[in-house]
């Protein structure tokens, strides 16, 4: 297997922007990382700054890569992530085709594209307990993936597509569609009232 370094060297080389990881952790070891939203580390500042038992993330911004973060283990069901797939399928099923999907070691998935339409992170849906399931890595952000310990990606990382502006707000909209959280109690013409059931003929004139 490659080393680290080397391995970030491929991320560089195939149009990505390789971000070093702590050790162990998910957490940028350099300051002022969000650069690398705009342009990478050249080969010799890969070599310089990432340490043999390092991460590597991606960064979000580069050539309009971005993610959709899937958190499974919020899920209630447990078929949360098929119902979503269902509903993008019904609207748009070459998406999905288009995204290359990574996996977590906390059982979520991270689908990776690239947009020429991107904004800031954004929190899409959450579960009835109000926990995020599914938000966005967008501009500034990061993603981890392999080699770091405990991710995979399906298929190769170079099959990545660019989604239309179109089809990332498909996918973002589907991804809002799954929403579990209650919606507000409406008030009552009667509390709005101050809870009488009649208005108040007295003013402050």
């Amino acid at each position: 297997m490659k080393g680290i370094k080397d391995v970030a060297i491929l991320y560089r080389e195939n149009g990505f922007s390789p971000v070093p990881l702590r050790a162990g952790k998910k957490s940028p070891k350099l300051k002022g990382w969000q650069r690398l939203c705009d342009a990478p580390l050249t080969i010799e500042e890969i070599n310089t700054s990432f340490g043999p038992n390092d991460g590597i993330g991606l960064a979000m911004g580069f050539d309009g890569m971005q993610c959709l973060d899937i958190d499974a283990k919020h899920f209630e069901s447990g078929e949360e992530y098929e119902e979503f797939i269902t509903l993008l399928n019904e609207r748009d099923p070459e998406i999905i085709k288009k995204v290359v999907i990574k996996h977590t070691p906390s059982g979520g998935k991270h689908w990776l594209f690239k947009c020429d339409a991107i904004g800031k992170n954004q929190k899409l849906s959450r579960a009835s307990s109000g926990e995020v399931i599914f938000e966005t890595r967008e501009q500034g952000g990061q993603a981890v993936v392999w080699p770091t310990a405990g991710y995979r990606i399906e298929g190769k990382i170079t099959n990545i597509q660019r989604l239309s502006v179109e089809e990332r707000r498909v996918l973002f909209h589907c991804a809002k569609m799954m929403d579990k959280m209650p919606e507000p109690a409406k008030p009552t013409p009667r509390a709005l009232m101050g809870g009488s059931g009649e208005y108040d003929t007295d003013t402050p004139w």
